[in-house]
This record gives structure tokens, sequence and C-alpha cells, in this order.
């Protein structure tokens, strides 16, 4: 009896005892870049900042880089400074306790013990330290130098549990210094990650055809790829990258993996090796390490655009394992272009739902020359929770490095400028960014998202897998629906449920444990944003259900704005199949032809804007069965027409000289139109530069023309169609340097009118005032303004039939009246507008209603006055999304409506 109580005591003692955390499993065990459960797994902690942070140690006044109270492990440290080495100071503090105190170059580049390479590291123009750095009680880094020219990035990841975790010493135990040493053997050696694991191995060689998709691995049950390599006769990445990779798991129909191939390993023409932790790219070919689980089946296939053939060799290394769903995600890799990217409109890297692991980031801007390209921020958002988000300072400062790598080109396990200014990665491992509900990554295209190139980027990370998918996530009453799974225990029953309450439909699964469920989705379904789960499994992405079509122009940016001749491409969901639809604005047709809605209820056509009134009007589609829907966000016709010469260029004609198109971007200082001109360098005087222009109506305009200065530029007359409207004069004396580039004054030619057709413009150098170093021309934009009123055409929604003329029948006044703060708002919203000339009282109602139409909020006939009007509204409650704010205001017998866009944080 006596020992049975001892035992069951020892047993006891165990079972109290946390297991302790190896900070550097996810280098160690190559699974774990795979795993997403543990015990730190939460999201990561980050501080990016340039300059001094506002608070400083009490004790010395050194000022706080970063700081956290509870368990956790440092995971990164990025730094990079100007100041001279005597005159800084930085200090590390682990559990109360001053653990390192020296100049800051020393902190990175002296072996303190476990600080040491090769997880301290010099980078071409920064330091960085991967040293996993646990605590338990609290951290503190602080620094001081002479000016405010440091830059930092500092990461960290919370540990619910401090038992999970041994205090940072310089000096570590014997099993943590085991940990480190495995970890820089790994880091160091050069060996393949999957060196000692026991794999099968699959083969395949094939000529590839234009145009042809052949699987080149799939595997039924569950297993693990370690390694996929690919390898060809050609080095030339730029036809490899004409085929594409498509990963599927587990028989979904959708690719988890869709990428150009050569995009995928980092490789390009005219680029280093690549030498990353789960990537290389060398004369044997194209490598990747990156664990990928399966459960139940893995696909790979590779498509060739090519116009020629072209002979592929795979090799593909995995195991049969048993694969745990709850603990393991799916790798994904997701691809986006952006070409060229836009003005201040950023590049979505990723946008996804559920719970997940970001691991890494390759950017290839393949015609890009300008290390500005460099100067754009890394926006990374998790879970919709400002305490999870991170910006990073700039492109380089992401990629480990600083000040635009120093010229070097370096492949790093975890960082790499592999071709100059145009191709980077950064892979996130022992810093890998854990998600549990989202996560959205924009990159923004150079220092004022003004760049304007090629952007591509490859985004890896893993994704809690789901076992069914459905054949659409927007439906309607009538509409038929698929909804398949697999993987489940054969003939067990199957319960889909809508938000855990209301049951749709129950099955079994089959032999093979798949079920496929067709379905005629009833008139009785509750409408909006549901979540589907199947057997008590989410899926992450919710179900639309709409009680109407919806439809919505494709567009970048918001508000939408377009000129007479523009086109947008419209997409709408919720049709009948095989009804015709015609698209308007308002009650102006602007389809020339009805298109059609499929056999998946979609719709998408391309339409042209009509030469008709500035105004905000109302996109519908209505197709001829009686189905109707109207845009949630109000187009806005603009008749000023901008022509940007540099857009001009493939148009004009030089006699001689050079004859390119300057990114303005590294001018961080000064503006033009689109951060970009048109630059002419003729060879002497008397030669004449035509750009040609078309206008798709008949008007009278004010033409202004704006061009730019400086010490090279000389002197052009200007002349439209054949008449000279003046000279411009280009010399502007500038101290600080003779090839800077100066926006000029704007240059009035006063009204002029233009027939519907193509123009010209001629500018001819006449000359160069004398200390002018050149005869060049900068040429920035040429603005036309209409002179003319055009009524408003007769059907416009914002106008009822009977309505009087009165003040609200200005667009500018619509233009300018509407408030609405803080947006994006969480708990409560401010609704209002301001005082408007003329309007003394009259009556306004709100609603708020979501992207499906339904009231959420509103107030009715709230007085308004001749201070205008403010409400506020109780937004608790309300899912985190987009919403739309529509105000109706009466005053005078008429009757405006205005829309806003509004955004609900959680």
């Amino acid at each position: 009896m006596k020992i049975v109580w001892c035992c069951l005591g020892c047993v006891l003692m165990c079972a109290g005892v946390s297991a302790q955390i190896n900070p550097y499993a996810r280098i160690t065990d190559r699974r774990a870049l795979a795993r997403l459960s543990g015990p730190d797994a939460l999201p990561l902690r980050y501080v990016n900042r340039f300059g001094y942070p506002p608070d400083r140690d009490p004790i010395d006044s050194n000022f706080i880089l970063a700081q956290d109270n509870g368990a956790g492990i440092i995971s990164h440290l990025w730094a990079t400074t100007t100041a001279r080495d005597s005159t800084t100071s930085f200090k590390l503090y682990i559990d109360d306790k001053l653990i390192v105190s020296s100049n800051f170059p020393s902190f990175f580049r002296t072996e303190h013990g476990a600080l040491r390479p090769p997880f301290d590291s010099l980078y071409p123009g920064a330091f960085v330290s991967d040293v996993q750095i646990p605590y338990k009680k609290n951290f503190k880094i602080t620094y001081i130098g002479e000016g405010w020219n440091v830059y930092y990035a500092i990461a960290w990841r919370p540990v619910q549990d401090s038992n999970q975790v041994t205090s940072f010493q310089l000096t570590p135990s014997p099993t943590v210094e085991s940990y480190q040493r495995q970890a820089e053997s790994v880091y160091w050696g050069g060996i393949t990650p999957w060196q000692y694991e026991s794999v099968i191995k699959a083969n395949d060689s094939a000529q590839f055809f234009p145009g042809t998709t052949r699987t080149v691995f799939h595997s039924k049950g569950n297993g693990m790829i370690e390694k996929i390599k690919f390898s060809s006769d050609t080095h030339d990445y730029d036809t490899i990258d004409s085929l594409w990779l498509n990963i599927y798991w587990d028989g979904s129909p959708y690719p988890a993996v869709h990428v150009p191939l050569a995009n995928f390993f980092c490789a390009s023409n005219g680029g280093t090796n690549v030498s990353a932790y789960s990537l290389r790219v060398d004369s044997s070919g194209l490598t990747s390490y990156f664990p990928m689980p399966f459960g139940h089946e893995a696909k790979i296939d590779v498509v060739s655009t090519l116009d020629h053939p072209i002979q592929l060799r795979t090799q593909i290394a995995y195991t049969k394992e048993k694969i745990d769903k709850n603990e393991y995600g799916y790798f994904h890799a997701h691809f986006a272009e952006t070409n060229p990217t836009r003005y201040h409109i950023y590049h979505p890297v990723l946008h996804d739902v559920g719970r997940g692991k970001f691991v890494g980031l390759y950017h290839y801007a393949p015609h890009n020359w300008e290390g500005v390209v460099l100067e754009g921020d890394p926006r990374v958002y998790i879970d919709s929770n400002p305490r999870n988000n991170f910006r990073y300072t700039g492109g380089e400062d992401y990629y480990n490095s600083g000040w635009w790598f120093l010229g070097q080109l370096f492949s790093k396990p975890f960082a790499g400028n592999l071709n100059f200014f145009k191709g980077f990665y950064r892979f996130h491992v022992l810093d890998a960014v854990d998600f549990l509900k989202s996560i959205d990554f924009d990159l923004q295209p150079g220092a004022n998202t003004d760049l304007m190139v090629d952007f591509r980027t490859i985004a890896y990370y893993y994704k809690q897998p789901c076992s069914f998918w459905v054949s659409r996530d927007t439906i309607r009453s009538g509409q038929r629906w698929v909804v398949t799974g697999v993987g489940y225990t054969p003939h067990t029953p199957i319960v889909a449920t809508l938000d855990s309450t209301e049951t749709i439909f129950t099955t079994s699964a089959n032999d093979s444990g798949v079920f496929s469920a067709v379905l005629i989705v009833p008139p009785s379904i509750i409408t909006g944003a549901r979540t589907l789960s199947i057997n008590n499994e989410k899926r992450a992405e919710p179900i639309y259900i709409l009680s109407a079509p919806a439809i919505r122009p494709m567009v970048d940016t918001l508000p939408v704005t377009l000129r007479c001749n523009d086109t947008v491409r419209v997409t709408g969901t919720g049709f009948d199949i095989g009804e015709k639809i015609n698209i308007y604005l308002d009650s102006i047709l602007l389809s020339d032809s009805a298109t059609t809605a499929g056999v998946d209820y979609r719709f998408e056509t391309i339409v042209r804007m009509p030469n008709i009134a500035n105004w905000k009007y109302h996109l519908r589609a209505v197709g001829i069965h009686h189905n109707e829907a109207i845009a949630n966000d109000l187009v806005s016709l603009t008749r000023i027409r901008p022509y940007e010469f540099e857009d001009l260029i493939n148009t004009a004609t030089p006699d001689s000289g050079n004859f390119y198109r300057k990114q303005l971007s590294p001018d961080w200082g000064r503006k033009w139109s689109q951060q970009a001109v048109a630059i002419f360098e003729p060879k002497t005087t008397k030669e004449k530069l035509r750009f040609k222009f078309y206008l798709p109506v008949s008007d009278t305009f004010n033409v202004t023309l704006m061009m730019s200065v400086g010490m090279r530029f000389g002197n052009y007359s200007y002349a439209i169609d054949g008449k000279n409207y003046g000279t411009f004069h280009g010399f502007l004396y500038d101290s600080t340097s003779q090839d800077n580039l100066i926006p000029g004054d704007t240059q009035r030619l006063g009204s002029i009118y233009f027939a519907k057709d193509t123009h010209t413009i001629v500018f001819t150098c006449v000359g160069k005032d004398s200390g002018a170093l050149d005869f060049r021309l900068a040429a920035d934009v040429l603005l036309l303004t209409p002179t003319t009123v055009m009524p408003l055409p007769k059907g416009v929604f914002i106008l009822p039939s009977d309505h009087q003329s009165g003040i609200l029948d200005s667009p500018k006044v619509l233009e300018r009246m509407i408030r609405i703060y803080p947006n994006p708002a969480d708990k409560e919203i401010t609704i209002g507008i301001d005082f408007i000339p003329g309007i003394v009282d009259g009556l306004i109602g709100v609603e708020l209603t979501d992207i499906l139409g339904h009231t959420v909020r509103w107030r009715h006939n709230v007085p308004l006055n001749q201070n205008g009007f403010s409400e506020k509204f109780n937004l608790e409650g309300l899912p985190a999304g987009n919403y739309v704010a529509t105000l109706s205001i009466e005053s005078g017998g008429t009757r405006a409506i205005v829309h806003s866009l509004i955004q609900v944080r959680e």
C-alpha cells in the first residue's frame, strides 16, 4: 500500500511540471514550422520604429526600445544606426537583471556567451540577433546614442505558462546549450534539413508542350512532403517562370499553391544562387525543403504556358505518417502581381482568414532599377488587433539589412538580396508570424506609394486545413449549391449547420470517407454572413446568403471615380442561370448588349462610361427575370481630363536625342503629378517633341500645362494643334545639385475648344538661358478642365421626380458635407454633416447597412439646422467588416442622398 501511494505521488508530481520549451525547435525540428499548436504559438508582438521612442529608463536615461511583462521569448532583433560607436549604449535586461551592457556594435559583434554567431549576425548595413532569449517575468532593451538616426525592429512571442521557459543566461544550462548548438549546426552546416529522414522517393521526367498540364506527383493517404526538386536543361528562369506550380491537398479543387515556378524558388535571371533555409537554387536545380503535411491526398501539377516544349525533371521525397490536422497547418503559397503598381495604392501581398502561420515573402520587381523600391514599408495586420500589427521602416529593413544593402548581394538562411533592386526575400522561421483569425499583408510601392513598376510577390504560409469545401461562398435561395468533404470515418453521419444552430442537411460519408451534398437553397434560409460547420468543424471564411442579387465594380480604390470613355469591370452574383442582364448608371443604359449569368449564377462584364454631368451615380444591374442589384459604392464621374506626359510617351515622336520616362519617387520632398515626368534631351535647338492625346468628347476646356525646371533645362515654345500658346523657361538655379529636377510654375493657356478627335501638343526647343547646362525638357501633365456646365441627366436617383431646384442640387455640396469619425471604428462612431450655406432647416435620416443591404442602425426625421447635424451610433455587437452609411437630406423641397463606406474593427 505504501508503494502504491509513493508511485501515485510521483505521478502527480510529474503531471504538475510543465514541459520546457525548446526555443530553437522551429529550426531543429523540421516539422515544427508546419505546426500551429504549441505553448509559444501566440501572435508575435512587434516594435518597429525610426528615432527614439517616448519612454526612457529611469535608471540611466537610456531610451526603452522594447519591453514586456509576463513570460515569452525574444525572437528577433534588428537594428541600425549611424551614431559613432563610442557614443552608444545598448542594454538587455531579463527578469529585472542586466544581462548585457555594451556599445551598440559590440552587443552584436562581440561574443557574449550564448549571444554569438551565427544568430548574432552582421547583415549589409545592419545588425541582427536571432538568438532566442526566453524570459519568465519581463524583458527590457534600451539604447542611447548621438543623433536620432536609429532604426530598430524587435519581435517577441508571448508564452502563457512561465514554467515552460527558463530565464535567459549568457552561460546557459547544458540542456539549453544543446538546443542552441544543434540549431547552429543546422544554420552553419549546409546540410539538407531532412538529411537524417528515411523517405519515399518519387521521380518524374517529361517534355511539357504548350498549354499542357501534367501531374508530377500524386499520393493517397497521409504523409509529409519533405523535398521538391525541379531541374531542366535550361537555366533561363524567365522561361521556367512560364511554368505554373499547382499543389492540391486532400482532393480540394482549389490549389493551395498556384505560383510561377521560378518565382516560387526566388530564382531570376541575373540573380545570385539562393541559399535560404527552406529554398535552394544552384546549377543542380530548384529545391524546396518546406515541410508539407497532408492528411488524405497530395497532388502536384505543373502547367505550361510556354509557346515551345520544355523538358522538366521532378524529384519528390516524402514520408507516410499520421497527420493530425488539429496540430498541423497545410502549406500555402500565394502569388500576387501588380503591373504596374498604381499611384497611392498598396500592393496586396496576402489577405486570408483562419488560423495559420506566415513564414516568408519573396518580392520580385523584374523591371525595376530604382533603389527607392526599398523605401516602401511592409505593413502586416494580425487578427485585426492593433497590438499584433507591425509596419517596417522600409524594405531593406524588413530584409534584415539597411541603407540599400550597401550595394551587396547576399543569400542567408533567413533573408537575402538576390538581384540588385529586383529580388529580395525574408523567411520567418524562429520568428514565424502566427495568426489566430486573419492576416493582411500589404507592401507600399516606394517611399510615398508612388513607384510605378511591376511587383510580384510570393507569400509562404501555413493554414489550418478544413475537411470540406463549397462550390461557392455566396448563395441565394432557389440556387443549386454543392458541399463536399473528405477524411471522415466511413459511413459516419454528416451534419451541416449554419451558425451552429440551423441544420441545413444531413448525410453520411461513403466507404472512402467522402461526402458530397447537392442542395437547393431554401427560401426560408436566414440571410447574411453565416458560419458553416460540418460535424462542428467550422469553415474560417463566412458563407454569404443573399436576399437579392448583388453587384460591385472591380476597382482598386474607393470612392469609384471615372471619366467619359473609361471602362470598368462589373461583377455580380445571385442572378438566375441564363438570365440576360443590362448595366445602368441610375437609369442610363451602359451596356451595348446584355450579359448573361452563368451556371454559377454569376456574371462579369465590362462597361464604358458615357459623357454626362459630374455627379455620383448608382451602378445598377437589371435582369430580364426582374432581378435587380445596386452597388453599395456610388460611381463618381468627372469631366476633368489629366494627360500625364509620361503615359503618352508611346504616342510621342522626338526629332532626335534621348526621350524617356523618369520616375521621381526618390525625390521625397517634392511633388509632381503621379511622381513622374517625360524627359526630352535634344542635341541642339529647334528640335521638336510631339505628343498625341485623344479626347472622346467635344468641349471647351481651361487648359493648364505643368512643367519642371532645373539647371539642365532649356526654353521651349508649346503649340496645340498648330497654334502657339507661349514659351516656357526651364532654367532655375539650384545650389544643391546641377541634376536636380524641381516642379515649375503652371502655364495657363486659357480656354480652348477641342473637337472629339486626336490632338497634338508640340514642344520646340528655342534655346536656353545663359546659366543653363543643357537643353532638356521635363513635361509633367496637361490638364483640361471643362468650362461648360452639363445638366444632370433624367432618371438620376439622387433627386425625386418632383424636385424643385435648391441648394442640395450642387454636387460640390454633396462632395464636402459628410463627416464620419473615427473610421475605421470599433465601439462607437459619429456621423454628421457640416454647416451648408443656404440651409436653415430640414430633416435628415441616417441608416447603417451591412454589405448585404440589411439595416443595422438608423435614425429618422432628425432636425437639420444651420449648424448642420451630428449623431453618435453604438456599434457594440456588430461583426467586423465593411458597412455603408446612407444620409437622406430634405430641405426646401429638395432631397439628396449621400453614401459613404464605414469600416468596423474587432
